[in-house]
C-alpha cells in the first residue's frame, strides 16, 4: 500500500483535503493510504512552512499573503511535495493520482 502525506493542521480544511484525496483514490480503486501530519518540526523537514495562525483562522491564503515559502497545506507523494500552498480541485487531484507511476501504485 503506497501512503500519501496531506501536511496541515488540526483544522478542518486540512481535514477535507485528506479526505478528499482518499475519498477519489477510493473511487479510482487504488491501494493508497493518505495520512495527515500535523507535526510543525516533520511539516518543516518537507521545506513547508505552517502557515496557520494558532488562535485565530482567517484562512490559509490571507495568513500567507506576500510570503514566498510554501506553507500549509501541502501533499507529499514518494517524498516529494507536489501539492502546496492552495487547495487543488477535485481534477487536480484525480489528475496527479493518474499520474503517479503506475508501477507504483497498485489497483485494491
Amino acid at each position: 500500500m503506497k501512503e500519501i502525506l496531506v501536511l496541515g493542521s488540526h483544522c478542518m480544511k486540512s481535514s477535507y483535503y485528506r479526505d478528499m484525496v482518499q475519498y477519489i483514490a477510493d473511487g479510482m480503486n487504488l491501494d493508497l493510504e493518505v495520512k495527515k501530519i500535523i507535526d510543525p518540526l516533520e511539516i518543516e523537514h518537507y521545506g513547508i512552512e505552517v502557515g496557520c495562525s494558532n488562535s485565530y483562522c482567517p484562512g490559509c491564503n490571507f495568513v500567507n499573503i506576500g510570503k514566498d515559502e510554501k506553507y500549509t497545506p501541502a501533499l507529499v507523494v514518494d517524498g516529494k511535495v507536489v501539492f502546496h500552498s492552495s487547495f487543488p480541485s477535485r481534477h487536480e487531484f484525480e489528475d496527479m493520482l493518474r499520474n503517479i507511476d503506475s508501477a507504483s501504485l497498485k489497483q485494491k
